[in-house]
């Protein structure tokens, strides 16, 4: 026969299980309840809902609209705010789900407040470069020799002669015109020689485009515009392209010195680079210190092509 203790904790055991599994069944219905609540709470909204949505709308988009910071993060408080009361006296959704859709509603609302934010800083920023840049722009004018000395140099150069350092040679003369460079029988970058003392001669200065960014002519100077000129000091001036790359670079040091960087284009694939180290023409590479000296009446340092 069955114990009648072992039989009435074996019965325990089993309604106690049978509650376990309704208390699953129970929440697992409630659960199911609310999505479904949920899922069809766009389609069954009231009257009062949609007016809500629409004055939430119609305080958000003004505000995204707007290029004042203090109205859009005002407009979306508001919208924030308006969103929230719809959202609490919504009976057809569980505590949880309000809370979620509130969260959320912050959480994009803020988002967005953060990026009006960054745009308006960046879009500050980048006006006040622009006001920066046009403020330094110079379109035309004259370079004037300054009273700094010649770099120096491994080169013997003679007082009285003339020169123009570009990358780390030099080349220099005593007569009346030198020509740094020639290419395929094309004069790039000159000097000449006057009573008043050494002058750049007539340059043009393209683009890869072909677009003249600058011309100069006896020390003066005219920029297009495609380009921009900034006058670092009265003696240097700096040219800019298209794409604010650094086209051409001069220094007039004194009378007699001349110190010259850039590119100078001759097509979209001819070109002419000089830096601090070295000079690149089509098909040679002049990276040590030369000396070139001129003679006569004009003088061509360097010519390829």
């Amino acid at each position: 026969m069955t114990d009648p203790k072992q039989l009435t904790r074996r019965q325990k055991r089993l309604i106690a299980r049978e509650e376990r599994k309704a208390a699953q069944r129970a929440a697992t219905a409630a659960y199911a309840q609310d999505s479904r609540a949920a899922s069809s709470f766009g389609s069954s909204l009231q009257v009062s809902d949609w007016i809500a949505l629409v004055f939430t709308l119609s305080v958000a988009v003004p505000g995204m609209r707007s290029d004042d910071p203090w109205i859009w993060i005002v407009c979306f408080v508001v919208s924030a705010c308006i969103a929230t009361l719809a959202l609490s006296f919504q009976a057809r959704i569980s505590l949880v789900h309000k809370l979620t859709l509130i969260l959320g509603t912050w959480i994009i609302f803020g988002s967005l407040s953060f990026y009006k934010y960054r745009i308006a800083e960046e879009s500050a920023v980048a006006i006040q470069r622009m006001a920066e840049e046009n403020s330094l722009t110079i379109r035309q004018g004259i370079i004037y020799p300054g009273d700094l000395p010649r770099p120096a140099s491994s080169c013997a150069i003679p007082d009285d002669a003339v020169a123009v350092f570009f990358g780390r040679s030099v080349a220099w003369v005593r007569g009346a015109k030198v020509t740094i460079f020639r290419i395929r029988n094309v004069p790039i970058i000159g000097a000449e020689i006057s009573e008043q003392g050494l002058r750049i001669s007539p340059l043009i200065l393209y683009d890869d485009r072909g677009q003249v960014t600058a011309q100069i002519s006896s020390s003066k100077f005219k920029v297009e515009e495609f380009g921009r000129g900034r006058m670092v000091s009265p003696n240097n001036l700096v040219v800019y392209d298209y794409k604010g790359r650094e086209a051409l670079n001069v220094t007039y040091l004194n009378r007699k010195t001349i110190v010259i960087k850039g590119t100078f284009y001759l097509s979209s694939k001819a070109v002419v680079s000089i830096t601090d180290d070295e000079v690149r023409v089509p098909g040679a590479i002049l990276r040590g210190a030369a000396c070139f000296q001129g003679s006569g009446d004009e003088t061509t340092a360097f010519g390829a092509g």
